[in-house]
């Protein structure tokens, strides 16, 4: 699990690219117990209102060029 890709998205109030959706990218740094809680790094802090709000984990993201051409959607939200 660790090194997946995750992203926090949250609805902002001016839109970028056509839509109010906007994502901070993080990776999986390292597991945290044992019930699935994980430690992760994001690209820039994240809000304090994300404490405690969920995350995706893209499973099937991976550190290879070839599958950042599949998910380029993805960095649309």
């Amino acid at each position: 699990m660790c090194g997946k890709r995750m992203a926090y998205v949250y609805k902002a109030k001016v839109k970028k690219n056509g839509s109010h959706y906007q994502c901070i990218w993080g990776k999986v740094a390292r597991p945290h117990g044992n019930s699935g809680v994980v430690h992760a790094k994001f690209k820039s802090n994240l809000p304090p209102r994300s404490m405690g709000a969920k995350v995706r984990v893209f499973i099937s993201l991976t550190c290879n060029s070839e599958s950042f051409a599949d998910a380029s959607g993805i960095r649309n939200l």
